[in-house]
């Protein structure tokens, strides 16, 4: 199939999606004017001025939305063919300011262009899903016999995380680390590979948690926050009274008090804020967003006749909803401190412009839902000829008939 053929079967972004987007940009918006105003209003650092982080916010959206529009139209091919540029881009950055970065709460992962922070992890997050999506999805990789094939993408993901590890972002690691799970699940890893990294993966958590003096403060914080108020519990204590304060429908818009005492009230903690003058509605609210945007991700992926689709999109809609999961957690107290910002709705430009630039991906394999990769189409005519394990694209089988429609392909694996 010809590129110009390709792209006449091509249709038009998922609408609802881009819906959901927008109305998760709007409201991240209007969240962090509101949660910001009495901190950038008070300071005289940010010129008095009750729209400081606001008009930031707006602007790193609208550079966010451009370039989710501008990728949604890319080919999938141009978006495979640049997986490992940007993983190796993504690399070099994390080395470069694992050496002259910029240190931000205990963490170093910050590189300074000018006056504009950037935080290079959150590339790498979108990279490593690009890259996993092109290395997990070449027929055969989980075959019998061809063991050592995944071995390559699982090396290339753990360097990656171990070097935001080394930055002491351990919230961004995990994060990565779901995806990496999420996506190799999905591709047809063995079961008893998946489990001994579940494994691995809790042993990592509880030694950071009882060796590292970092995560011990946070981790006691987490089991008495009003024992440690005064220290790591602050937030976490300010975060709870605003969802006791909200009660079932909030104390009105602009009307909430906790967002004057919590220093991260619009990054951070900007649920507490939500929770307060929304109450449990708007929280919920929040959640059924999430959960929306989500779902599509993981639909759109389901219909995808290319694998490499699938597991694109696959992959994004784990990473968001994983990180939105976790945000939401640490603001109710239900696990320890991450730093993590809330997706889409979080004060910065960083997390903003990567995760749209992400879900823009989306979009572009809802665009090309019907259309086959020429390079993984002849892949997999070559895995079909040996006839063994791998990873397969099928159909549904129609009622009384034993042909396959094509365009309702789906992941599915044979071991």
């Amino acid at each position: 199939m010809s590129e110009a053929q390709r792209n006449a079967t091509a249709g038009s972004p998922d609408k609802v999606l881009f819906g959901i987007v927008l109305a998760l940009v709007v409201c991240g918006v209007l969240l962090v004017f509101d949660a910001s105003y009495p901190t950038s209003s008070d300071q005289a650092r940010y010129g008095n001025d009750a729209w400081y982080f606001a008009k930031r916010q707006m602007a790193y959206a609208a550079v966010g939305v451009t370039l989710m529009l501008v990728v949604s139209l890319a080919p999938l091919e141009w978006i495979r063919k640049a997986s490992i540029v940007l993983l190796l881009v993504s690399i070099g950055l994390l080395v470069h300011v694992l050496r002259c970065g910029v240190t931000i709460n205990g963490s170093k992962s910050w590189e300074k262009l000018g006056p504009v922070l950037f935080q290079p992890s959150e590339l790498a997050k979108l990279a490593i899903i690009v890259y996993l999506a092109r290395a997990l999805g070449r027929p055969g990789i989980f075959a019998k016999g061809r063991e050592r094939r995944w071995l390559v993408p699982l090396a290339w993901s753990g360097l990656t995380v171990l070097l935001v590890v080394a930055e002491r972002d351990f919230g961004t690691a995990a994060v990565m680390t779901a995806i990496v799970f999420v996506m190799f699940a999905l591709a047809g890893a063995k079961k008893r590979y998946l489990a001994l990294a579940v494994v691995i993966g809790a042993a990592a958590v509880l030694g950071a948690m009882t060796h590292l003096p970092h995560c011990r403060a946070r981790v006691a914080a987490y089991k008495d926050p009003w024992q440690h108020y005064h220290h790591a519990g602050y937030q976490i204590v300010h975060s709870l009274i605003g969802f006791g304060t909200g009660g079932l429908t909030g104390v009105g818009l602009g009307e909430g008090r906790v967002k004057s005492y919590i220093p991260a009230a619009y990054t951070d903690y900007i649920y507490a804020t939500l929770a307060e003058e929304f109450g449990l509605v708007g929280s919920l609210a929040l959640v059924i967003l999430f959960a929306a945007l989500a779902a599509k991700t993981f639909i759109i992926a389901g219909k995808s006749k290319s694998l490499y689709g699938a597991l694109l999109a696959a992959g994004v809609g784990s990473a968001v909803s994983t990180q939105a999961l976790i945000n939401m957690a640490v603001a109710t107290n239900s696990i320890p401190a991450t730093g993590l910002p809330l997706p889409l709705i979080s004060y910065g430009g960083s997390s903003l412009v990567t995760t749209l630039l992400a879900l823009g991906l989306v979009l572009s394999v809802s665009r090309n839902v019907g259309v086959e990769i020429d390079s993984e189409k002849a892949d997999e005519n070559s895995a079909y000829r040996r006839r063994d394990g791998r990873a397969r694209i099928s159909g549904r089988s129609y009622r009384g008939s034993s042909t396959r429609n094509r365009s309702e392909r789906r992941i599915t694996v044979r071991r």
